[in-house]
């Protein structure tokens, strides 16, 4: 009696540890409303700016930007993604590096760097092609 007790409550407790993942549609819909809710944060980083910006604007702009990706990459990695989804698994991956990198060339100061520049032009195109690939219409679709 006492070992299917603690069978039970060892069963409870594992179900407690995480949600289920969810589906490939469930995912897609709330990964889609975060990128959604985040474009207006980007558009508001881009639309600072002027032809009068400075340098110091630009690159208080770009590092707007940069907190906010990474926010964005957090909010959606943060998802139960669907288990054995393979093309969301690209996405997710596409999408923290990206985050990371663009933060350590904020932490670095490189953000303005023409090298800095070409490399996240081509990481945020991959992400796009990542996320159009897998279903994200939203999230294939961020105007930077």
């Amino acid at each position: 009696m006492r070992v299917h007790w603690i069978a039970a409550l060892t069963a409870l407790a594992l179900a407690g540890c995480g949600g289920e993942s969810l589906t490939h549609d469930e995912f897609v819909s709330e990964a889609d409303k975060i990128c959604a809710d985040y474009n207006d944060k980007f558009a508001a980083a881009r639309d600072s700016l002027t032809q009068d910006s400075t340098e110091e604007d630009r690159n208080a702009a770009l590092e707007e930007f940069a907190r906010a990706y990474e926010d964005m990459a957090n909010d959606v990695t943060d998802l139960e993604p669907p288990e054995n989804d393979r093309a969301i698994a690209r996405y997710l991956d596409r999408l923290e590096r990206n985050g990371r990198g663009f933060n350590e060339d904020a932490d670095r100061g490189v953000l303005l760097t023409e090298q800095a520049g070409r490399r996240a032009t081509n990481s945020l195109m991959e992400a796009r092609n990542l996320a159009e690939a897998a279903g994200l219409r939203e999230c294939s679709t961020l105007d930077y």
